[in-house]
């Protein structure tokens, strides 16, 4: 708080280029450079890549969809009048997060099928833990756990190898160090029943935990501002053959250029007002440091 405030407009500058700008001056700051190293002021001369600078992101987006000639649905699972659904879980370094994302899925009023957690090269004990966990709970209530893990880096590619080796016909996406309510998929059910429609989003009300993450949060996704997230949504698999998987190698963006797919390919998406989630603490950045490795 004593950075931005000696810096005048600091981070809360009047637009995007503004505030980048003004961190840009603030990172100059011998002090903090100190804490964050040289690497990181490099990082930043090279690019500025926080999904807020969405200037020319669109015509990106137009060059770089991956189409998909054909995701094939498994037999595996026989159908039946519910909705079988599979749970994709991306995580990395979520060890702290992840006994509690394992109970609020198996809490769920309406229970998934299927739920896979797909390691993002963690270099924690997160996917020891989920191992041990499996083979301890495997079936019960019905649900099917898999870890798995093919060298993916980033949230967007994790998702792809969940969305890949999913076996049914509905897929929901979910993200450790959110937290969901109890009837999460059973809402988002009942929303896609009464609409027709083949994907529901809920809604992310993001409240930072302190000045850096507020100031993050009013230049990016909105302060205390209810956000329709990827995280919460419920779709039926075959879209992904209509816009291609998410956009590759992204920790953020991805869910902006995916809106961009479904509108390409006239695809509506409902949002459910009453599919809430919430972060349990952090919702973008706390630090500087933190703030530069989402970069």
């Amino acid at each position: 708080a004593e950075i931005i405030h000696n810096h005048g407009n600091g981070l809360l500058a009047s637009n995007s280029d503004d505030w980048f700008h003004a961190l840009y001056k603030i990172y100059n700051d011998r002090e903090i450079r100190k804490v964050m190293g040289e690497n990181g002021r490099k990082l930043i001369e090279k690019d500025f890549t926080i999904q807020s600078r969405l200037s020319g992101f669109e015509d990106f987006i137009s060059k770089a969809i991956q189409p998909v000639q054909t995701i094939p649905f498994y037999q595996e699972f026989k159908k039946s009048e519910a909705y079988d659904i599979t749970v994709i879980v991306p995580y990395r370094n979520e060890e702290q997060s992840l006994g509690q994302t394992l109970t609020i899925i198996s809490q769920q009023t309406n229970l998934p099928k299927e739920v896979i957690f797909v390691n993002s090269s963690s270099t924690d004990g997160g996917s020891a833990f989920l191992n041990k966990w499996i083979e301890q709970h495997q079936g019960e209530n019905g649900v099917h756990y898999r870890n798995i893990f093919e060298y993916t880096d980033t949230p967007s590619s994790s998702k792809n190898v969940g969305i890949r080796l999913a076996k049914t016909e509905w897929i929901a996406f979910m993200d450790c160090g959110l937290l969901f309510p109890k009837n999460w998929l059973e809402s988002q059910i009942c929303y896609i029943n009464k609409s027709g429609l083949d994907i529901v989003s809920g809604l992310c009300y993001l409240n930072g935990t302190n000045v850096i993450d507020n100031c993050c949060l009013a230049h990016t996704y909105g302060y205390h501002r209810k956000r329709a997230v990827v995280p919460s949504t419920l779709v039926r698999k075959s879209i992904f053959e209509k816009t291609g998987l998410f956009l590759e190698n992204r920790r953020s963006g991805y869910d902006h250029a995916w809106k961009i797919y479904l509108k390409k390919a006239a695809l509506l998406r409902g949002v459910n007002l009453d599919a809430v989630v919430h972060y349990n603490g952090v919702n973008f950045a706390d630090s500087f440091i933190s703030l530069f490795k989402k970069m």
